[in-house]
């Protein structure tokens, strides 16, 4: 009877595969125009290839959990497993690796862990982390030795780990399960729970352009009629369940390759596939045969094979068991080798020769668990290469568009990708304009004459137009900076562009530096020196030397300083550093001009009232002097100005006259020289930097000051245009990320500079990608790579063989906002009411002293008011300040070991309604911010330094 009822059995289920076989097929080209794929072809059975069992070696009762291969796994050939195991208690390895494609394994962890990741710096750091419950398993070695961690506020089962496509820079990974989501930002030694995350977490996605668009997938299973796919754009603080997978068990969720140009994800459950073509926005449902898809893999040639694997769990049943090939309206079962065997993860790599398929296989019931490999043949062979031309955008004949490229003496037909629909729709606005078109290009024959080939577009970039008004500054309460086309091209030796630089304040003369770099000057042969040339600037721009001048605009001190505007050449391919400063006021300004276009950066600063730099060492203003302090260590310190540069060490050993601690470097303008203008200073040691450039007038120190170093031991990106990593030596390697040639220029503070390119066109030797350059030993410097708007600057100090950079950071957006007159103030667009309104006396702005510390992050149990003394004490972190009403002086302490400093400011505390009422730049400076003063919204803007 028991025999009669499985037969039974056995032919239902044959009779039900059939009939969804039948009514497939009619239906097969219509369900093709709406889905992607919904064709199945068999053509790959049990007569066809078959998987191959590759091992690890582990008991009979374990299964294998999950299968995982290196970002570089064409290099290192690297994969890790981990295996499952019903009894947690024994001790049998439960991570495997293998570094040979899985010929060999080898046990590297010994621990019950449920979920695992590698760093996508894999190459780099040789970051693995695994988890399970309340520990986390960390290694920096490749998996040969660990460090554990229980520092997890929750007890719950972990089913998914993911790393920040960024990590090497914001050490970001999350860990969720049955209890909801974790995130840490420091590599994995502390978590923190995100409360609004759903429960019962099985798969979990990072977008791979996580760093702009913020956004998580996290599929939810076991939760009945929360089950379905959730979405956070805000990294996992909150979330919004995707409408389209509303009650599917969502197992898993990949991204294409090639995300940052087609935003296609996928997910699975419920048996079927989902897909979006817009960052998970909107979703399309795709049938595949059979319900029991579990799992995801995406062809590493996604860009032009199309091609998803879907993994399944086994019902012993060929139609419903194996891997699914899913690519361009047809399905292939990949089933030879895995009937009735369940995969529970599937990695995909590309072998140079063709694609590799990696299944983690177990039985239904947990057991029998082996990894299982399957070779595919290349379709089409390697995948195309992108190339970016750039030329005029016109309509033709044959075909809609055609791209006129001048430097080649050639025009190319451009044509729709399937993938990038909407770059192509935007060719219709660019008729008859410069454009830089990406894609995959055909040269093939057949093309009518004298067309080059035909371009795949992928990719369409208006290209801006040619200098002409460009303005980079525009602050109406003190100066304007604009580039324009030079009005007469036989002044100052032909320059195409010229600076105007305007004071907009009468009283207000702004001292104008300029620091041009040459470029002619190349890594192996640098240009050394700088020419200073005080006021002249119709002198020419001779190759192979760099120049330095300063002057004022609408100044009085000499007659050459009265004219407002005031004009200055802005060469061709050179590099530029300029400052504008008064008092109170300073914009830093680096900029480069290539091809009729502008590539800058603007920093602005204000009043110069110290530099900290934990760990390491503070540098002091006072009056005519810098104070340098170490906190211990020896200290380096490079002081360049008016051209001329010292190296100096402050409580060092290496020679008695280091040893002093602290130590004083007087600026120029009190040595004895009339012009001073720009100066940058910078202390250093190994990974430790702090950086100030400024200007000097009158007395007066304005200054922008830049924090926030690290060992240069991975990559710092620049979006769209290359990473730049320092090797020690001291080198830096520049590798360019995208199709645009990279414009490389260096200075150091001994006057010594170059340029170069990378990827390049120009020349062959521009052409090499990544290449490596030499920096100076014991010199710091500064390293600009640009291209166009793309701008990434970073300042550096290498000593004994180690390389701290310290990247200059964008314009940041303000923290704070308090408006004048207005009875509330703004952190993060979300308004906070007061009793007492910001008001202007005397030129100045002041605000509640109170709530400017709220709005920097001071509790109220950190604000203190003496009534007798009228003294409030302000403590955020480890640093303390006093402020007393009616006296100038403002009291810091930055440490309780440290003697407290005094600060002289210009006004002096006042009491307004009951509330104590100050210039807000002083409270907000003494911890650590700065602040900008926008007159169009009569606004008082707090922003970190």
């Amino acid at each position: 009877m028991r025999t009669k009822r499985k037969s039974l059995r056995w032919i239902s289920v044959l009779l039900f595969v059939s009939m969804v076989w039948f009514l497939l097929l009619p239906a097969g080209p219509a369900l093709a125009q709406r889905h992607e794929w919904d064709i199945t072809s068999r053509s790959q059975g049990e007569e066809g290839s078959c998987w191959q069992s590759i091992g690890p070696d582990i008991p009979d009762d374990c299964g294998v959990w999950q299968v995982v291969a290196s970002p570089n796994f064409a290099q290192d050939q690297t994969l890790f497993v981990v295996t499952y195991r019903p009894n947690a208690s024994d001790t049998i390895p439960r991570v495997f690796a293998s570094y040979d494609g899985g010929s060999s394994w080898h046990p590297i962890l010994n621990q019950f862990v449920t979920a695992m990741g590698v760093s996508p710096d894999f190459a780099q750091d040789g970051t693995l982390i695994a988890a399970y419950a309340s520990r986390v398993y960390i290694s920096h070695d490749r998996g040969q030795t660990w460090e554990g961690t229980v520092d997890i506020p929750w007890r719950g089962g972990a089913s998914a780990l993911a790393f920040s496509p960024s990590f090497a820079q914001d050490k970001t990974v999350f860990l969720a399960g049955s209890k909801g989501l974790l995130v840490s930002t420091d590599g994995g030694y502390h978590w923190q729970t995100h409360a609004g995350a759903p429960l019962n977490i099985k798969c979990l996605g990072v977008s791979p352009d996580f760093t702009r668009d913020n956004t998580l997938f996290a599929g939810v299973t076991g939760s009945y009629e929360k089950n379905g796919l959730y979405r956070s754009t805000d990294r996992g603080k909150t979330w919004e369940q995707v409408a389209a997978l509303k009650g599917i068990s969502v197992t898993d969720v990949a991204f294409s390759p090639n995300y940052l140009q087609d935003r296609i994800v996928y997910a699975v459950g419920g048996g079927h596939l989902f897909k979006s073509t817009d960052g998970g926005k909107t979703w399309e449902k795709i049938s595949i045969t059979g319900s029991n898809g579990y799992c995801l893999a995406i062809s590493p040639r996604f860009a032009t094979d199309k091609t998803v694997f879907v993994g399944t769990e086994g019902m012993g049943v060929k139609d419903y068991d194996g891997v699914v090939k899913c690519k361009d309206g047809l399905q292939e079962r990949l089933v030879c080798g895995l009937i009735g065997k369940t995969v529970r993860d599937l990695a995909a790599v590309d072998t140079g020769t063709g694609i590799k398929l990696y299944a983690a296989v177990t039985s239904r019931d947990y057991r029998h668990g082996k990894v299982y490999a399957l070779s595919l043949p290349s379709e089409g062979g390697a995948p195309p290469v992108p190339v970016t031309k750039e030329g005029l955008v016109q309509r033709g004949i044959e075909y809609p568009f055609w791209l006129e490229v001048a430097a080649e003496n050639a025009r190319y037909a451009l044509l729709k990708d399937p993938a990038h629909p909407e770059e192509y729709d935007k060719l219709p606005k660019l008729l008859g304009k410069k454009a830089r078109v990406t894609g995959y290009l055909d040269t093939g024959p057949g093309f009518p004459d004298p067309v080059q080939g035909h371009v795949r577009v992928i990719k369409v970039e208006p290209l801006p137009e040619p200098v002409a008004g460009q303005v980079i500054i525009n602050d109406p309460s003190f100066v304007t900076l604009t580039a324009v086309p030079n009005p007469d091209h036989h002044l100052w030796w032909a320059t195409d562009y010229v600076l105007e630089v305007k004071a907009m304040d009468p009283t207000e003369p702004v001292e104008f530096s300029y620091l041009v770099t040459d470029s002619d000057g190349t890594p192996a042969n640098p240009t050394v020196g700088v020419e200073n040339r005080e006021n002249n600037f119709i002198a020419g721009w001779d190759p192979g030397k760099q120049y330095y001048f300063h002057t004022e605009v609408g100044g009085w001190g000499k007659p050459e300083f009265t004219a407002n505007p005031q004009y200055f050449p802005l060469p061709h391919y050179r590099t530029c550093l300029l400052v504008l400063g008064r008092h109170d006021k300073v914009y830093v300004v680096f900029l480069r001009e290539n091809d009729g276009q502008l590539s800058y950066k603007v920093l602005q600063g204000g009043p110069f009232s110290g530099l900290d730099v934990p760990g390491l060492g503070r540098v002091n203003w006072q009056g005519e002097r810098f104070e340098v302090r170490s906190y211990g260590g020896p200290v380096e310190e490079g002081l360049w100005v008016n051209g001329r540069y010292q190296h100096d060490e402050v409580a060092g050993w290496a020679q008695p006259e280091f040893k002093e601690n602290p130590k004083y470097y007087y600026l120029d303008h009190y040595a004895g020289r009339s012009s001073l203008g720009m100066f940058m200073l910078m202390i250093a040691r190994n990974d430790k930097v702090g950086l100030i450039i400024g200007n000097e007038s009158e007395g007066q120190l304005t200054a922008v000051v830049v924090t926030g170093s690290h060992d240069w031991v991975t990559p710092e990106a620049v979006a769209d245009l290359c990473e730049v990593q320092g090797l020690g030596g001291p080198q830096v390697e520049v590798r360019a990320t995208g199709s645009d040639p990279v414009e490389v220029s260096h200075f150091a503070f001994d006057n010594t500079c170059w340029q170069w390119e990378v990827n390049g066109r120009a020349k062959p030797e521009f052409a090499p990608n990544p290449q490596t350059f030499a920096l100076k030993h014991y010199t710091p410097g500064f390293l600009m790579v640009s291209r166009y708007g793309k701008v990434g600057i970073f300042f550096y100090n290498e000593n004994d063989g180690q390389l701290g950079v310290l990247p200059v950071p964008p314009e940041q957006q303000p923290v704070a906002v308090f408006r004048i007159g207005q009875y509330y103030y703004e952190v993060g667009g979300q308004r906070s009411p007061t009793d007492v309104a910001p008001y202007i006396k005397d030129g100045r702005s002041f605000v509640p002293v109170r709530y400017l510390a709220n709005a920097l992050g001071v509790s109220n149990q950190d604000i203190t008011w003496d009534p007798t003394t009228q003294e409030v004490t302000l403590r955020k972190g480890d640093i303390i300040l006093y402020l007393t009403v009616g006296s100038r002086v403002m009291k810091k302490q930055v440490d309780a070991i440290l003697p407290v400093e005094t600060v002289q400011m210009d006004v002096a505390p006042e009491i307004v309604n009951g509330r104590l009422c100050l210039p807000g730049r002083w409270v907000a400076e003494g911890f650590g911010y700065r602040v900008r003063w926008d007159p169009a919204a009569q606004a008082v803007l707090l922003l970190l330094l």
